[in-house]
C-alpha cells in the first residue's frame, strides 16, 4: 500500500502511474481554504473519510478509512472520482460527496482535503493529520498508518470573496439545472437548486447576474445536430410576456426578480447582463421565428389570454413594446444603471449579418438611448468597430493578446477576458493541466484587466456525473462545466474550479503587492509564464497554438 500527501495541482489518470511526488508542506493565508491531496494506490480496495458503516456487494474488498484533524481548525475531504476525457481515458476531476469509492492499481484511490484558516486565527503553523484504518466486511478496524504534514500560516488574511476586486463574471445556465434535476422550470424546486449553484458561485466571488429574455439564443449550442444521449443545452427566458384579451401586452417579471433578489442575497449583483435581445445566434437545421420589418430573428413567446394558447411574437410593434416594457420595468425598480444589454460573439465579418447588427442597434438605442452595451468578442473587426460604444468589454484570449494596451485605452470601460472551446492553452480543459486554471488568475493580473469571463459553469451533460463529453467535435472534454450536480441537490466542484478559485486568490495577493509598490515581487510572478513575444504569430489556425504558455 503507497500512501503520500501531494500537490493540490497532482492529477490522477487511469494507467499505469508512478506515486506522485510527496509534499512535505503546505502554506496558506488566514480567511483562506489550504488545500493537499492524500493518493492511494494498491492494487484494489476501497476509500472513505465516513464513519458510517460499510459493506459492500464485494465483502473481500478492503476497506481504507481516513480520519482527518488539524487541531481546531475544520477539515473537509472530497473523494476524487474520475470521468473519460476526449480520448475516453479516465481522469479524476469530481469532488464527490459520495461515502466511498472502490480504486486499482490503475485508478488510484485520491482524496481532496481542505482546511479552513479562520481570520482571526494566530497561530504560525498547525499539523494536518491523517490516520489511515484498514477492515474487511465484520473484522475490526486496524490502524495501518499515520500521515501528517505542517501547514503554516502567512500573516494575511484574504479578504471575502464578495470584496474581492477580480470581476468574475462565469455565466449561470438556469435552464439546465432545471432540466437535470427534473424540476419544473421556475418552480420552488428549481429555485431550490438554483440557490445552491448561486450560493457556490459567490464562494468564488462572481460579480454579475444572467438573464435569459428569449428562448434559445445559442440554439442550443448544437443540441439538435449533436446530441446522441438526449443531451440538452436550450436556454429559456425568464422573463413572462401576456397578451391581454384587450390586445395590451403585459410582462410578468416576477421570476427574473426573483432570481436577481437570490443573487443580491448571496451578494452578487454588480451588473445583471440580459441576453438574448441582441446578437442571437443562427444556425444550419435550427427552426428559428421571423420577426416582420425587424433584422433579427428571435423568439419571444407569449400567453394570449384570449385564445388561451402559447405563441410567438412576430411582428415589429408588438416586440419593440416587449423591449419598452423591460426598459421600463428596471427604471422604475431602479436597476437601470446596473443593467447591461449582453450579446455574445456577433459576427459582422459577413456584409449581410454586420448591416443587420448595425440596424438592431439602431432601433435599440432609438428605444432607449442610455442602454448600455456588453459584448463577449472573439474577432478584432467587432472590437475595432465596437468599443467604443461598449461599456464591459470581454475579449477571447486571442484577441486579448492582440490588444495588450486596451485597457489603457479606454479606462473608463470595464474590460474581461474569457478562455472556450479555445486556445489549447491555457484552459480548464480536461486536456490542460490542472496549474493552467490557477494561472488564469495571474495572466490577468499581467494583462491588468478588470477580470475574468467564463461561458460554461453548469451546462451539464445529461449524466453528468459519469461523461461530460458533449458529441459535438467544437467542444473539448470539460467546455460545458466546471462544476457537478450532486444527487442531492448540491453543487460538486471540479479539480478544474479548485484551481481557478486559487488563482482569483492568486490575482488578489498580486493586486494587494501593487498597491503596496513590491513590483518587483509581482514581476516574480509573472516569470511563471512564458507567452509569445509576437502576439500575431500566437494562433496559427482558430484552434491551434503554435507556442504560447508553459506550465
Amino acid at each position: 500500500m503507497k500512501i503520500t500527501f501531494t500537490h493540490n495541482a497532482y492529477k490522477s489518470k487511469e494507467g499505469n502511474q508512478q506515486v506522485p511526488p510527496a509534499l512535505t508542506h503546505a502554506l496558506g493565508c488566514r480567511n483562506e481554504k489550504v488545500a493537499v491531496q492524500l493518493f492511494f494506490q494498491e492494487e484494489r480496495g476501497v476509500l472513505t473519510h465516513s464513519r458510517e458503516s460499510l459493506l459492500l456487494p464485494d465483502l473481500t474488498l478492503p476497506i481504507y478509512r481516513v480520519a482527518l484533524s488539524c487541531e481546531e481548525l475544520k477539515v473537509t475531504g472530497y473523494l476524487e472520482t474520475y470521468l473519460p476525457d476526449d480520448n475516453r481515458v479516465l481522469q479524476a476531476d469530481r469532488l464527490a460527496n459520495d461515502p466511498y469509492i472502490t480504486f486499482s492499481e490503475n485508478l488510484p484511490g485520491v482524496l481532496w482535503i481542505d482546511v479552513e484558516i479562520p481570520q482571526t486565527f494566530s497561530k504560525k503553523e498547525v499539523t494536518l493529520t491523517a490516520e489511515i484504518y484498514v477492515k474487511t466486511a465484520f473484522q475490526d478496524e486496524v490502524l495501518i498508518e499515520n500521515k501528517s504534514i505542517p501547514i503554516e500560516i502567512l500573516p494575511y488574511a484574504l479578504p471575502k470573496p464578495q470584496d474581492y476586486t477580480l470581476f468574475l463574471d462565469l455565466w449561470q445556465h438556469s435552464s439546465n439545472v432545471a432540466r437535470q434535476y427534473q424540476v419544473p422550470l421556475w418552480s420552488d424546486d428549481h429555485f431550490n437548486r438554483l440557490e445552491e449553484v448561486v450560493a457556490s458561485l459567490a464562494q468564488l466571488g462572481q460579480k454579475s447576474v444572467m438573464i435569459v429574455a428569449s428562448d434559445c439564443p445559442w440554439c442550443g449550442w448544437g443540441t439538435h445536430i449533436g446530441s446522441k444521449d438526449g443531451t440538452s443545452f436550450y436556454e429559456y427566458s425568464m422573463l413572462h410576456l401576456i397578451k391581454q384579451e384587450n390586445g395590451e401586452f403585459i410582462c410578468d417579471f416576477t421570476t427574473m426578480q426573483r432570481y436577481i433578489d437570490l443573487c443580491a442575497h448571496y451578494n452578487i449583483d454588480a451588473d445583471i447582463s440580459l441576453y438574448g435581445l441582441l446578437g442571437v445566434w443562427e444556425m444550419d437545421g435550427f427552426p428559428s421565428i421571423s420577426i416582420t420589418d425587424y433584422p433579427e430573428r428571435i423568439s419571444v413567446r407569449y400567453y394570449d389570454e384570449a385564445t388561451q394558447t402559447y405563441l410567438y411574437v412576430r411582428n415589429r410593434e408588438e416586440y419593440i413594446k416587449y423591449l419598452q416594457l423591460i426598459f421600463e420595468y428596471f427604471k422604475k425598480t431602479g436597476q437601470f444603471e446596473k443593467l447591461y444589454l449582453a450579446t455574445d460573439e456577433p459576427k459582422i465579418s459577413d456584409p449581410v449579418k454586420a448591416k443587420q447588427f448595425r440596424e438592431v442597434l439602431d432601433i435599440l438605442f432609438s428605444i432607449e438611448p442610455n442602454i448600455q452595451l456588453k459584448m463577449a468578442v472573439d474577432q478584432d473587426d467587432v472590437i475595432k468597430e465596437y468599443v467604443e460604444k461598449t461599456k464591459v468589454l470581454a475579449m477571447s484570449f486571442p484577441c486579448t493578446v492582440s490588444h495588450p494596451e486596451i485597457a489603457k485605452q479606454y479606462p473608463d470601460k470595464r474590460i474581461l477576458w474569457y478562455v472556450c472551446n479555445i486556445p489549447d492553452k491555457p484552459n480548464t480543459l480536461f486536456k490542460n493541466h490542472l496549474l493552467e486554471a490557477r494561472i488564469l488568475g495571474t495572466l490577468n493580473s499581467l494583462f491588468d484587466l478588470s477580470g475574468f469571463l467564463r461561458w460554461a459553469y453548469t451546462a451539464w451533460t445529461i449524466e453528468p456525473r459519469q461523461d461530460i463529453r458533449y458529441e459535438t467535435k467544437g467542444f473539448p472534454t470539460g467546455d460545458f462545466s466546471l462544476t457537478y450536480p450532486s444527487k442531492n441537490g448540491k453543487i460538486e466542484v471540479s479539480l478544474r474550479l479548485k484551481q481557478l478559485e486559487m488563482g482569483i486568490i492568486d490575482f488578489e495577493l498580486l493586486a494587494k503587492l501593487k498597491k503596496a509598490g513590491a513590483h518587483s515581487v509581482v514581476e516574480e510572478a509573472y516569470q511563471i509564464l512564458q507567452l509569445d513575444e509576437t502576439y500575431t504569430t500566437f494562433m496559427a489556425t482558430k484552434r491551434k497554438h503554435v507556442r504560447a504558455f508553459t506550465v
